[in-house]
């Protein structure tokens, strides 16, 4: 004769509490691993969309000057800031400043007060401050006007 055991009347199905906890426990820790590794993608797009402004911001710049009149610019070794429009940009991409600079290429023509660029053209840096500090720089070599 075989004795199988019968359950008992008071032993019903289901999970225990200490299961439930711990599977509560390791799901709260994969919502919160996923909701890190979000958070972490959206900074960098927007740090990387607000590279992206500030690198059109600087391009464009840049291009008002492709030809520089030595009669309205006076040269100087260290640079010469250049007075423009700075581009319109909204508060989202977080441009603090702009600036365009020229500086000779070669050694600045004193014959004439002011002096003025030599024929080999001048350099024209764009520089846009973005970001708390981060910077985007585009320079390009242009002609002198006389």
């Amino acid at each position: 004769m075989v004795l199988t055991e019968q359950p008992s009347e008071n032993s019903a199905g289901g999970f225990t509490i200490v299961e439930v906890v711990v599977t509560l426990a390791v799901l709260g820790l994969l919502i919160a691993s996923f909701f890190q590794s979000y958070m972490l993608v959206e900074s960098q797009r927007v740090s990387v969309a607000r590279q992206a402004t500030a690198n059109d911001v600087a391009y464009s710049n840049l291009r008002k000057f492709a030809t520089l009149s030595s009669s309205s610019v006076a040269c100087n070794a260290s640079g010469t800031e250049l007075v423009f429009t700075p581009e319109t940009t909204t508060g989202a991409s977080g441009i603090t400043s702009q600036t365009v600079t020229a500086y000779p290429v070669g050694d600045c023509v004193t014959t004439t007060a002011p002096a003025s660029f030599p024929a080999g053209g001048a350099k024209i840096e764009s520089k846009v401050v973005y970001d708390k500090g981060k910077e985007v720089v585009h320079a390009s070599i242009v002609t002198v006007a006389n």
